[in-house]
């Protein structure tokens, strides 16, 4: 229980009033020798008892009538899940959903405008001159105002304008916003207001500090949780999951296959969904297609196709049509289109009279299966010795074949420190290194020139070699391939057998741990192939040689070799991609290459709903992004402001989105997808079994203000005991005219 007025309880201490007089006036009866009178002792001794009865009825009476009269001055209330108080100032907190499920449409009206007018029409129940402030959530909070916290007006323009984000539901971060914002008020009364539409992820998701900090809010104050979402509505909904194209490496003029997977995470079946690709901003309408249905929980293929014209970074949008909530209908990524891929092939062995016995005629087979001259992957080979600085100008990636390093022993036979200079600065930059073994790589030297205390490119230091017979050959593990790196195919049929049918003789020892990760094992656990991120690049080490002297390799387009190297060539192509694709609250984050030296740079953010294209120039908002330096003072960008789902550019300040790839990094975000993994809503019961008690829950709608008005009167029992007091009263004056007293 709490009391409005907590002070008028000392007014109970009249209670002694009554106690007084009774003393007083039984002091008043002295007893008086009668002679007549002791032969009627028995009778009177039967009537003092009956007085005495009377008497102290009609105290007991009179005190709680003094005692309910204190209490209802009190204005007592529950101090549970009722209002705080009715007729005194309050500061009030409306605390309102955000995520992306309030997006919702409900029939004709979205989740978000419900919760909107519910909020209006709560305000309006507010006492006079009680304060307001809006704070609004989804996994992370954010106050609003009003700046002046009594402005009502400011407050109502601020509920109007709000607007769902593509973020996931918790309330905990909300929680912990309310309960600063309110104890910076000063009346004594506090109420809390949550607008959700009850999506079970926002309680499921920290529950056990859910249930402390709403403990610390009833405390406060009182709760009341505005039920936002229709409760005899299902919202239809299929959410894009992903976007994979199909093949290797994107390049010009081409058409290349697009795999959209869709997944119905609704309750109802959805029918004639409409799916589209875009590319560039540009629908491919002829590979538009109609879905006839998709049930409850079914996940679903669909295959467009769309031409890659230009080079460069393309952003690919899958969109679907048709469903009830729209905040998880677009998918965005973006694709690096190549006009060619160019690698350079350092090989240790070269044999200019007959190739075929080179050391890099294994990875040129692969990188051009057809031999086409005019294929988008181009290589250029050179030997070790002959390797300079100007060979990596414009590629891509570079193999190190079995490339012996100079030495103070043999100081013109092997790799430069020039040319390893430069190759370490090409990784820095972005660009993609394999080094494989071979009987011409020392693995001291290796370790001394490029480990650690040299150029710091290898993954891992080498300690020696893994040597056996060809009769017990080392066999490659398919369950040793790491689950979410770029080799990940190698576990699936097909892949996985093609990896176990290589036969390793020699391999290379590594020390672990170390800074790199190892991705692929053989089945006794030796490192087969290792990895590791420098700068904005990668190096990728393959302890074994990539031709026959080290293992079984073939020239066979169906072996291991080939989809190995096609592979490793997507993957660290991909990574001179600036920019990316990311989820909704997660950082922006642009390491500038060397070569770009501007210092003032902007960002162009994606149109906010109900922005309708966009404001300042173009149409398109931006702000101004301050330039940072690491601790190794490398220059990068970094924005964390993505709530809103759709494409983010850094672009040199003045210019726009259109400015040559070297000078721009585009940005995808997409949804978070844990909102719509399932769109249950928690029940009543679950709440209380995860707060461990039973708030107080409204619908959102036309009755929400009676709702509200109706729990502050029961949320206080001043009329309950003043109506006490009244029946106390009528009965202590009919007893005390029974009994013949007049006080």
């Amino acid at each position: 229980m709490q009391f409005a007025a907590p002070m008028m309880l000392a007014g109970a201490a009249a209670i002694s009033i009554p106690i007084v007089l009774h003393l007083f006036y039984r002091a008043r009866y002295k007893p008086l020798p009668w002679a007549p009178m002791h032969f009627l002792r028995q009778a009177i001794e039967q009537t003092s008892r009956r007085l005495r009865f009377q008497e102290w009825l009609l105290l007991l009476l009179r005190c709680l009538a003094i005692l309910l009269l204190a209490l209802a001055l009190a204005r007592p209330g529950w101090s549970g899940s009722s209002m705080s108080s009715r007729g005194q100032a309050v500061d009030a907190v409306f605390l309102i959903d955000v995520s992306y499920s309030m997006g919702a449409m409900d029939g004709e009206v979205r989740r978000i405008d419900r919760a909107k007018e519910a909020a209006q029409a709560v305000l309006e129940t507010l006492p006079p001159l009680s304060s307001i402030q809006v704070v609004t959530f989804a996994d992370r909070a954010w106050w609003l105002g009003p700046q002046q916290r009594y402005n009502w007006d400011q407050a109502r323009q601020l509920l109007q304008g709000l607007e769902p984000t593509a973020l996931s539901t918790d309330l905990l971060p909300g929680l912990e916003a309310a309960l600063e914002a309110a104890q910076s008020g000063t009346a004594a009364a506090k109420e809390f207001y949550i607008f959700t539409d009850l999506q079970r992820l926002g309680w499921e998701r920290q529950a056990e500090a859910l249930r402390s900090k709403m403990e610390e809010l009833r405390q406060l104050g009182s709760v009341v949780v505005v039920h936002c979402a229709h409760p005899q509505r299902r919202p239809a909904n299929v959410t894009v999951e992903s976007v994979q194209w199909v093949g290797t490496i994107p390049h010009t003029r081409t058409r290349v296959p697009f795999t959209l997977l869709l997944r119905n995470s609704g309750q109802v079946p959805v029918r004639g969904l409409r799916v589209a690709l875009e590319i560039d901003d540009r629908s491919v309408e002829k590979d538009a297609v109609q879905l006839d249905q998709i049930e409850p929980g079914q996940t679903y293929p669909v295959t467009l196709t769309g031409g890659l014209e230009e080079a460069g970074v393309r952003l690919i949008q899958a969109r679907i049509q048709g469903d009830d909530l729209p905040g998880d209908n677009l998918h965005l990524t973006t694709l690096l289109v190549r006009d060619k891929v160019r690698v350079l092939l350092v090989d240790g062995t070269p044999n200019p009279d007959d190739p075929l016995q080179a050391g890099d005629h294994f990875v040129r087979t692969a990188l051009n299966p057809t031999g086409n001259p005019d294929y988008f992957i181009e290589t250029e080979s050179v030997g070790a010795v002959e390797a300079g600085p100007r060979h990596l100008d414009g590629k891509d990636a570079v193999y190190l074949l079995n490339a012996p390093l100079r030495s103070p022993e043999n100081p013109v036979r092997g790799l430069s420190p020039e040319f390893l200079d430069e190759l370490a600065r090409f990784v820095q930059r972005g660009g993609g290194l394999i080094i494989a073994a071979g009987d011409h790589v020392d693995p001291k030297q290796y370790t001394e020139v490029l480990g650690p205390s040299g150029r710091d490119l290898l993954p891992l230091p080498l300690k020696g070699y893994h040597l056996t017979s060809e009769k017990k050959p080392y066999r490659l593990s398919a369950p040793s391939v790491a689950a979410d790196s770029f080799l990940a195919d190698f576990r699936k049929p097909g892949y996985a057998e093609a990896l176990e049918r290589l036969a390793l003789f020699r391999m290379l020892a590594v020390e672990e741990p170390g800074p790199g990760r190892v991705l692929i094992r053989d089945t006794d656990g030796r490192p087969y192939l290792l990895q590791r991120r420098l700068g904005a690049g990668e190096v990728l080490l393959i302890t074994s040689s990539l031709d026959e002297r080290w293992c079984n390799f073939s020239a066979d387009p169906g072996s291991f070799h080939v989809p190995l190297a096609m592979l490793t060539i997507k993957h660290l192509t991909g990574l001179k991609q600036p920019g990316g694709v990311l989820t909704a609250g997660e950082t922006l984050t642009w390491v500038l290459p060397p070569t770009v030296q501007t210092e003032a740079w902007d960002l162009l953010l994606p149109p906010r709903p109900g922005q309708n294209g966009g404001a300042g120039q173009n149409g398109v908002e931006r702000v101004t992004v301050p330039l940072q330096k690491d601790a190794q003072g490398q220059r990068f960008l970094s924005w964390n402001d993505t709530f809103q789902a759709g494409v983010y550019r850094f672009v040199p300040r003045g210019l726009s989105a259109d400015t040559t790839a070297e000078m721009t990094a585009t940005f995808a975000v997409n949804p978070d997808l844990r909102e719509s993994t399932s769109l249950v809503l928690a029940s009543a019961e679950e709440i209380s079994q995860w707060l461990g008690f039973s708030p107080a829950i409204i619908p959102a709608g036309a009755d929400t203000a009676t709702a509200v008005t109706q729990l502050r009167i029961r949320g206080e029992w001043t009329e309950y005991f003043l109506v006490g007091l009244l029946l106390l009263l009528v009965a202590e004056s009919a007893w005390a005219w029974l009994c013949g007293r007049a006080w």
